[in-house]
């Protein structure tokens, strides 16, 4: 192999090897921080908490103006709420089972297969949190193409929550549509985010830390390769910031409302559900960053070794080849 053959090599797998890294981190830092510090659900909250709840969300409701724009609790513990997620997780199986027919070739078929099941079972996953009372969300519903602002929660196991989804809509109520979809798909869209986060973990890591030294090999952007590179920790904190944001706002939305319409007792455990989000968000701001750093630590520790390999061969072998 020639030596411009070697050097891709050499690149290809010290990407790879950063990659891993980066994935075996985050895998790791999933677990850790969704076993130790992750949003609970009320240990078996009363029939009186749930009482106060109810009565405390559909008084902030109606007071701070939120029935004006349709707001609705679709709540899953009632068999109404439970019948529409039913509903909804049958529509989202019956649009793969439809797009999974419709394929043309066994090579679609097998993208669907790979690809779109797995963002199927992610939303089966998420519906079955909320039914269990472990997770709640807002979302824009669409009834008679007209978007009505909605909370997704099962009140009967996770009451604590309503009122951090409540927030969420505080955050953008007062928006124009242009300005309230905009915060909808930047702020609260992972995809977004995690798309970034790809495109830099690529860029730094097949990126090298010194510049080529023959100007004719010179990538002509790689100064901005090797800005995104230097600050790679720092850009994946930028693109995780907003979200943190968003949920903080959350958070800090609900603690008020909570403390105009709450009882004390009931917005003592609410204020541990608002300061475990901020921390379980701002932890796994800090894990992507780790993460983004450990991957290009790890490939360019692979780079040094292979350059350090690579002149040990030269210096004691390559010179004595078939030397008498």
């Amino acid at each position: 192999m020639n030596d411009n053959t070697v050097q891709n090599l050499n690149m290809a797998c010290a990407a790879g090897v950063g990659l891993g890294t980066y994935v075996y981190s985050n895998v790791r830092g999933y677990s850790f921080i969704s076993k130790h510090f992750w949003i609970k659900a009320d240990k078996s909250p009363s029939p009186q908490d749930i009482f106060e709840y109810r009565q405390a969300v559909q008084k902030a409701i109606h007071s701070e103006g939120f029935d004006k724009f349709g707001l609705k609790i679709l709540d899953c513990s009632k068999p109404e709420g439970m019948r529409l997620l039913q509903e909804y997780e049958k529509k989202c199986i019956d649009s793969y089972n439809e797009k999974l027919n419709k394929a043309k070739n066994g090579f679609s078929k097998y993208l669907i297969k790979k690809f779109d099941k797995a963002k199927l079972q992610r939303r089966i996953n998420y519906l079955y949190l909320i039914k269990e009372g472990r997770n709640a969300f807002a979302i824009q519903r669409t009834i008679n193409d007209k978007k009505y602002p909605t909370i997704v929660i099962n009140m009967e196991k996770f009451p604590s929550a309503v009122f951090h989804e409540l927030g969420h809509h505080k955050n953008h109520r007062k928006l124009g549509n242009i300005a309230d979809s905009f915060l909808y798909g930047v702020l609260r869209n992972k995809k977004y985010m995690q798309r970034s986060l790809w495109g830099i973990l690529l860029v730094s890591l097949f990126t090298n830390k010194k510049r080529n030294k023959n100007p004719n090999k010179t990538n002509p952007l790689y100064p901005v390769g090797k800005f995104i590179k230097d600050h790679c920790a720092l850009l994946a904190g930028l693109v995780c910031l907003p979200l943190l944001a968003e949920e903080t706002m959350a958070s800090v939305n609900g603690q008020i409302l909570g403390k105009k319409y709450l009882p004390k007792q009931q917005l003592k455990s609410m204020t541990k559900i608002h300061i475990n989000s901020f921390l379980s968000y701002a932890k796994y701001l800090g894990m992507f960053c780790v993460s983004m750093f450990l991957a290009n630590m790890a490939r360019d520790g692979y780079i040094f070794a292979i350059s350090k390999a690579q002149d040990l061969k030269s210096k004691y072998f390559d010179s004595k080849k078939f030397a008498h």
